[in-house]
């Protein structure tokens, strides 16, 4: 058997779900995310998101869309999810995101059911713990402000901090057109953290009452 290739440099391929292999020439080992490999392959495999093709010189594997060669010395090829890798966010994308959402918001009134709706929040002692802890540790008060006493106490919301554009809210409950209404007042993108209702209370107190310097 050839020599398997240098897995140590790995060319990605962005895919949006499982591929099966179409086509084979030459000697190819796939090696499984998480398990011992390399397994044997052949036309008709499936290969999953986050699995790695190792292709001999000069193989060749046609997968989907994707036609893999090994080159002159050999080459690995790894499928990864279609958003890895990609930068988060930044404030210029709001209007873009703001119209997205927009459009989920209208479809959603027209088939009854909101897909932020039944994101559920902590539940166990520990989840509720843990949520809370993560709150208030990272409540930066000069951001909570940018977020104007009224819109935060009407969309029960508390802007906790910023990271790369993005603010972190709290929130104990979500729907599509709280998450458009506060990226609208923040001009910021919006990552929503779930907490218990007497969380934001609280967070809504220790903002708003305690007034700035």
């Amino acid at each position: 058997m050839t020599e398997q290739p240098d897995l140590t440099i790995v060319e990605l391929h962005r895919v949006d779900g499982p591929m099966v292999i179409e086509g084979i020439d030459g000697e190819v080992w796939h090696f499984p995310d998480g398990k011992p490999g390399p397994i044997s392959v052949r036309v008709g495999s499936a290969v999953q998101i986050r699995d790695t093709l190792a292709l001999a010189p000069r193989a060749r594997v046609r997968l989907g869309s994707l036609d893999l060669s090994g080159g002159r010395r050999g080459r690995a090829h790894a499928l990864v999810p279609v958003d890895a890798f990609k930068t988060p966010p930044r404030r210029a994308d709001v209007p873009k995101l703001l119209e997205q959402l927009a459009d989920i918001e209208a479809e959603a009134v027209k088939l009854g059911e909101d897909p932020l709706a039944m994101q559920r929040g902590p539940e166990t002692p520990h989840e509720i713990a843990k949520s809370t802890e993560f709150a208030r540790l990272n409540l930066t008060l000069s951001v909570a402000r940018e977020l104007s006493e009224a819109d935060a106490r009407a969309n029960r919301a508390v802007a906790l901090f910023v990271s790369d554009d993005t603010a972190f809210v709290a929130v104990s409950a979500l729907d599509v057109s709280k998450l458009r209404r506060l990226m609208t007042a923040l001009r910021r993108p919006v990552n929503p953290h779930m907490v218990q209702d007497d969380v934001v209370d609280s967070l809504l107190d220790q903002v708003y009452v305690t007034k700035p310097n």
